[in-house]
């Protein structure tokens, strides 16, 4: 064949092979792809495709034949071969198939392979414009084989060629500053192998080039983590170079003005900070130059109140702020789940009709792209117990995240090379010193009458190293006695503790020394009782310490006010309710005082552990008495401040039962666990569930037969939160083994009375249509519970299936309920639900008011993830009116919701970091906002982004409907703005998507469904070859009746006729059919459509 580098030359046939097999044998003076002819026949296709494979060479006659014919060859193959010849031969114009001894060969033309080539070679921007579209389909579609060897060489040539122009068109992009296409490009070939360095490296460039820094080291990261997963290997040489150069670049302005940053978890001065100003000023300086510092001092210096001052005051300039306590933590594994709490990871438990959602990604990489893009300040408090795991978090954000500086303190530092250390000084004990004039404040709020003479004072603050927690423990004494009388005791302390521990360093001797002194003040009860309530993370209440102890009224309250007097516990007033807490170094002494120096503990250790597991049970108890009369923002504040409480019992069951222990172990976990599910759901924090369930499962006996009834119900809900959360993973081990254990608990006669015995007995099912059954005749019971239960899940399934009205009675119903109820949560759920109905059928008004009375009550609970999400549903819904009534007014509400989302990210930013539903939500409502305003080009790259960012970071990608969903919104988008190529790249997530949903696993919801097809058939229907297909997919979706909460979808089926690209009357008939056709026979047909074109 002709090797010159045009593709057009007078007299020449050009056959296509990167797409539909095709020829062009017109002989006209100009070939291009739009001039090709298709090639009729499948056995003619393969033939001519084998012969361009030969690259002009002789292919023997059994090797076409096997070509053309695979296993199955026919009868006379030779002379059947002949016969394909003679046929195809009048279609190839001036070239020929020439017979050489046992073969034949193609001459006289020229392939678009050829053409492609010699394009790239050439280098250009417009001959790489030219070579990309010459590639017209998937080459290999149309030969009739799955997997054959001819369809797969072809696509192996189509795929180096493909990867040499991406190469070549990403070079081009990158040096004209066309960084935009950059990307598209890189991403990919990055998506195609997660492991070619070269592609990972381009899209670093191409990134950084658009300003986009941190997005380019983000993907360094995941680089890194796959070659590192995967083959046990580093990046190369150019890829850490370029992460180097990157991290070095500071391309983020500062906003002139900066708003105050938002602020996580800072603890508010409840008195004031004396003697530290130039200190917090010094660290202040050191934040400006360094991205880690670590505040080092011992116990009592102050470290956590300096590093709270810090963290307002760089607030204050803009950034975010997080403060993460880490001294409850001693467990290396805790420490990532500590800091994702205070960051807020988690993922959203709302799907658009209320479905649970799974968590998403491994926590530590959420972690990184919770603070990923923002100028982020973390404060890791007290680190020094889990100071190695500490250390590689930090390296791990310094390496991904440009913006982000950790401020951490501790007694020990991490190590790190990046690390600048601030060692914080004891204060100045002169007569005039800050040490005097903090003990004088704290002596004075005591007993304002009291003789405080400063040199006494100074001398006696001098004793004590200058530390203010011992100054403070000190001052408290004035309460009954002078400041000699104080400073005399305390010189017989030290005498004491000299004998003691040597090797401790003295300022840790002179802290305890001053917390033994209030210890041999304490009566025998203050003195039981600092050792037994140590072991409370979180502070308790005055009952918790009751069952802790023993003992109620009146001595309890002088037990615990004695603490108090001696400083040894501290007071603080939480939704009307009085909580006690230890500061960490009194806890510790406490510990060491209960276990008496010994891992192994002692008997009182022991019975302390069994009565936090009895105040556990009970506290589960009235929770779940509280869940079942309604979830709302009492319970909410009253689990919120007992979480860490009850993660640290279950942790410690849980850990006993998985060493073999028993006791009452088994009753403690499920008790505590459906109550700890309950919170973190409503919470949006899945992967706790998620992660816990993986763990408690496992770790449960088989349970007995004869469970009392209230137990029976816990055991069931533990197992069915277990269960629901592995579903999505398919961990098929841990889902028979809670199957088992639910036939053990299941009591059939019991279905319509108790919520959990319902739900069982549709886990418990054998076909669907058994499930069924039980539900809507669950919807009839007498109990209200399990009748509410029933209405909920079947609204669920009837949106499934596409019974739109029906799901909105059951919705009305429930929320009939709800408004009766003081079910917080339930009253949310349900106008979110509904809402989405009313969506869904371009009812946005209506759905708009559902939204916001949802949103209200989200608020109220402090479900922020949930808030986020519906937020954005609401804005899909506000755009949507405002375009179809023209009115600004709803277009300017629209824009304000989404100001909320945002925080603050402009399309100009990086792509923002957390859940990836809420990300791509957020961008696509943007687009959709910014297509309203005529700007398509920034819209249609909104679309593309928040697609990768789905195709990305999701792990389920379009097999969760919800993301199906949002994906097809995306490719839809990128129709309406013209960018056909990339909305096809898009489209095996939609394949994907639509064969899972109606899968045997799938969630079959036709609703969803339908918006991936409508999205599907919109992208075929631009191509002639494909339009009948797309045309048939857009008449599926309708019969789906796809979902219309946003205006791109609305205004899609609503010009589906003109979409089709069909005449009027075939449009119609294709409708027509579709419409009469059964809904399961419209599921598998649209299943095996997208099948066929993976």
């Amino acid at each position: 064949m002709s090797t010159t580098a045009s593709p057009a030359r007078t007299g020449t046939t050009v056959v296509g092979v990167l797409g539909p097999v095709a020829v062009d044998s017109s002989g006209t003076e100009t070939s291009s792809p739009d001039t090709l002819v298709a090639v009729p026949g499948v056995r003619a296709r393969r033939l001519l495709v084998a012969l361009v494979l030969a690259g002009g060479r002789a292919r023997s006659t059994e090797r076409l034949i096997d070509d053309v014919w695979g296993d199955v060859p026919p009868k006379a193959p030779s002379a059947a071969l002949q016969t394909q010849i003679s046929r195809l031969r009048p279609l190839l114009g001036s070239a020929s198939i020439e017979g050489l001894g046992n073969g034949y060969r193609l001459t006289g033309c020229r392939t678009d392979l050829e053409i492609v080539a010699d394009l790239i070679e050439a280098g250009d921007a417009e001959s790489l414009r030219t070579a990309a579209r010459w590639w017209r389909g998937a080459p290999g579609e149309d030969l009739g084989g799955d997997t054959d060897d001819l369809a797969g060489e072809l696509s192996t040539r189509a795929r180096r060629l493909d990867e040499e122009l991406d190469r070549r068109r990403i070079s081009v992009a990158i040096a004209t500053g066309d960084h935009a296409t950059a990307v598209e490009l890189a991403e990919k070939r990055c998506d195609a192998d997660p492991l070619d360095e070269t592609a990972h490296v381009d899209l670093m460039r191409a990134l950084a080039g658009s300003g986009r820094v941190p997005d380019a080291l983000a993907v360094f990261a995941r680089l890194r983590r796959a070659l590192s997963e995967q083959l046990g290997v580093d990046p190369g040489p150019q890829a850490v170079a370029l992460n180097a150069e990157l991290l070095q670049k500071d391309s983020v302005p500062s906003p002139a003005t900066p708003r105050r940053g938002r602020v996580a978890g800072l603890v508010a001065d409840s008195t004031e900070l004396i003697g530290r100003d130039d200190d917090i000023a010094t660290v202040l300086g050191l934040l400006e130059r360094h991205r880690v510092v670590t505040v080092q001092g011992p116990d009592g210096v102050g470290k956590t109140r300096v590093a709270n001052r810090v963290g307002y005051r760089i607030a204050d300039t803009g950034p975010q702020v997080y403060y993460v306590p880490l001294a409850p933590v001693r467990d290396a594994d805790d420490v990532v789940p500590a800091i994702a709490a205070a960051l807020g990871v988690g993922e959203t438990d709302l799907g658009g009709s209320g479905r649970p959602r799974l968590a998403v990604g491994d926590l530590a990489d959420r972690l990184v792209d919770a603070i990923r893009g923002r100028d982020t300040l973390i404060i890791l408090d007290n680190c020094e117990q889990v100071i190695d795991r500490c250390a590689q978090v930090v390296a791990d954000l310094l390496a991904v995240e440009p913006r982000v500086r950790i401020l951490v303190t501790s007694r020990s530092p991490l190590l790190l090379a990046a690390e600048q250390i601030y060692l914080l000084p004891v204060l100045d004990a002169g007569v005039t010193g800050p040490a005097v004039a903090l003990f004088e404040a704290r002596a004075r709020a005591i007993r304002p009458d009291a003789y405080l003479p400063r040199d006494t004072i100074a001398e006696l603050c001098r004793h004590l190293d200058g530390l203010p927690l011992a100054i403070e423990l000190a001052a408290a004494r004035v309460r009954t006695m002078t400041v000699e009388e104080i400073g005399r005791r305390l010189a017989e302390r030290f005498a004491l503790l000299r004998g003691a521990d040597r090797s401790a360093p003295d300022r840790h001797r002179t802290l305890y020394a001053v917390i033994d002194w209030s210890w041999e003040l304490l009566d025998d009860d203050a003195r039981s009782a600092l050792r037994r309530l140590c072991r409370f993370p979180a502070g308790f209440t005055a009952r918790a310490a009751g069952t802790i102890l023993g003992y109620r009224g009146f001595r309890l309250d002088d037990t615990l006010e004695a603490l108090v007097n001696q400083s040894l516990l501290t007071v603080a007033e939480n939704g009307g309710q009085v909580r006690y807490r230890m500061l960490e170094t009194v806890r510790e002494f406490g510990e060491d005082k209960l276990s008496g120096g010994s891992s192994a503990g002692t008997d009182e250790s022991r019975d302390v552990d069994a009565a936090m597991r009895a105040w556990a049970i009970e506290f589960a108890t009235q929770a779940m008495d509280h869940y079942d009369s309604g979830v709302d923002g009492q319970l909410m504040t009253l689990l919120d401040a007992e979480v860490d409480n009850l993660v640290w019992i279950l942790r410690r069951a849980v850990t006993g039962m998985e060493q073999g222990a028993r006791d009452d172990l088994v009753d403690t976990v499920v008790q505590v666990f459906p109550v700890l599910t309950g919170f973190w759901m409503a919470r949006g924090l899945n992967a706790e569930v998620f992660s816990w369930g993986a763990r408690v499962l496992p770790s449960l006996p088989v349970p007995p037969r004869d469970v009392p009834p209230g137990l029976r119900r816990s055991w069931q809900a533990t197992v069915l939160a277990s269960m629901a959360h592995q579903m999505m993973h398919r961990d098929l081990r841990l889902l028979a083994t809670g199957r088992y254990y639910l036939r053990r608990l299941h009591r059939p006669d019991h279905v319509y009375r108790v919520p959990t015995e319902l739900i069982s007995a549709c886990v418990l099912s054998r076909r669907p249509l058994a499930a069924i059954r039980y539900i809507v005749r669950g919807t009839q019971a007498a109990d209200e519970e399990v009748r509410t239960a029933a209405l909920s899940i079947r609204m669920n399934l009837r949106e499934n299936f596409g019974h739109l009205e029906g799901a909105l009675q059951d919705g009305l119903a429930m929320r009939e309920r709800a408004m009766t109820s003081d079910d917080t949560w339930m009253a949310a759920m349900v106008h979110v639900s509904i809402g989405s109905v009313y969506g869904q059928q371009a009812q946005w008004h209506k759905a708009i008011e559902y939204y916001r009375t949802g949103l209200r009550r989200l608020a109220e609970l402090g479900a922020r993830e949930d808030e986020m999400q519906t937020r954005c549903y609401l804005v899909a819904n506000l755009v949507a009116a405002g375009q179809l009534d023209g009115s600004a007014e709803l277009l300017a509400e629209a824009e304000a919701e989404l100001a909320v989302i945002a925080d603050g990210w402009t399309p100009a930013d990086p792509d923002p970091q957390g859940s990836p539903e809420v990300t791509a939500s957020m961008m696509v409502s943007t687009a959709e906002l910014e297509m309203t305003r005529g700007n398509d080009d920034v819209a249609a790259d909104l679309y593309r982004r928040a697609a990768a960012v789905l195709k990305r970071e999701h792990p389920l990608g379009a097999r969760d409907p919800g993301v199906g969903m949002l994906v097809a919104v995306t490719v839809a988008g990128l129709m309406r703005a013209g960018r056909t190529d990339s909305a096809r790249e898009f489209l095996p997530l939609l394949e994907d998507g639509v064969v899972e949903t109606f899968g045997a696993l799938g969630w079959q919801d036709a609703p969803q469904a339908g918006t991936m097809l409508l999205a599907y058939g919109y992208v075929l229907c631009a191509d002639g070859a494909t339009r009948a297909t797309g045309a048939r997919l857009l008449a599926m979706a309708r019969r789906m009746r796809a979902r219309q909460d946003y205006w791109t979808f609305y205004v899609t089926m609503r010009d589906m006729a003109d979409l089709s690209g069909l005449p009027a009357d075939e449009w119609r008939t294709i409708e027509t059919a579709m419409a009469q056709t059964p809904r399961h026979q419209v599921r598998a047909q649209a299943q095996a459509v997208l099948v066929s074109r993976r």
